[in-house]
């Protein structure tokens, strides 16, 4: 890139000339075009970019490749470089710079204001450019570079590297399911079952009594409006009589048969004295109609 050399170009040296102008400027406008921000800008700085800058600066004030356009050029695309103090004290360029404006090429030209401003516009901004990375060293710049280039490979390996399956869901559900079916003994699960099924026979048992348990219910013992007694009810409302009355009524069955036969016996007394009545007023009726009759005869005959 600083080689002067021009064997390798074909041609005269006018060609030969006019080649290197052509591969300067490029080099120049691609350099200076490249954001502050990328990390490569540092490293060509860091490489010796400002002190080829400085030679092919020099062949332009020497008048050996380039002239005036190449100078202008040269100058507005290293203005906005971000430099150090130490990068510029290394290339030489802040004497360069300086000293452009005492050189013939610009005093003696009509370029001399083009060539002021720009040189100016270089000092101000090389200022400020050192005095933000003045409390850094001068190969933080490499540090930086190589810092991501090892950042750039760690991931490039952790990319490379296989990276493990995650278990699906189902499988973590089968997975749980069957180590909480192993961690339960299958004696609880027995015993449990054991449980419930004493507990399904004996809630089956208790229903058969309870629809087995007898209730009461009252019932006329006779059609005479007798006294009442008990009766157990069975399924399908079938009834008999109690054959174990309360222990509080010794006896009472006995009673009651005595009252109701004499009972009876007044209902029977009450019936023969009222068809005996009945009879009594049939008979003596028309033998009452006769006397009068014959007495009413007697009178008008």
């Amino acid at each position: 890139m600083t080689s002067n050399n021009t064997e390798s170009i074909a041609g005269d040296s006018n060609n030969k000339n006019a080649i290197l102008i052509s591969r300067r400027s490029t080099i120049v406008t691609i350099i200076g075009s490249t954001p502050i921000e990328n990390s490569t800008l540092d490293t060509v700085l860091q490489n010796g970019y400002l002190g080829a800058v400085k030679l092919w600066m020099d062949d332009i004030l020497k008048g050996t490749v380039g002239g005036i356009d190449l100078l202008l050029h040269l100058l507005t695309n290293i203005a906005q470089l971000p430099v150090t103090k130490g990068i510029v004290k290394e290339s030489g360029m802040g004497k360069a710079v300086g000293s452009i404006e005492k050189h013939r090429i610009c005093v003696d030209s009509p370029n001399k204001v083009a060539i002021v401003e720009r040189v100016s516009a270089i000092k101000e901004a090389w200022k400020v450019s050192v005095k933000i990375r003045k409390d850094k060293p001068q190969n933080s710049t490499s540090t930086t570079v190589a810092s991501s280039s090892k950042r750039d490979l760690d991931t490039s390996s952790q990319s490379s590297s296989p990276t493990a399956k995650k278990p699906k869901l189902d499988d973590t559900k089968k997975s749980s399911l069957s180590s909480l079916l192993t961690k339960v003994a299958p004696t609880s699960i027995l015993s449990t079952e054991d449980k419930y099924g004493l507990a399904n026979v004996d809630s089956s048992k208790l229903g058969v009594k309870v629809s087995k348990k007898t209730g009461k219910r009252l019932k006329w013992k006779d059609h005479f409006g007798g006294m009442l007694e008990a009766s157990k009810i069975l399924e399908e409302d079938h009834t008999f009589r109690d054959e174990n009355p309360d222990e509080d009524t010794p006896g009472s069955w006995s009673d009651r048969k005595k009252r109701d036969r004499l009972r009876e016996k007044e209902l029977l007394a009450k019936a023969k004295y009222v068809s005996n009545a009945n009879i009594f007023r049939l008979d003596y009726i028309p033998a009452i109609y006769l006397i009068r009759f014959s007495f009413s005869s007697l009178f008008f005959s």
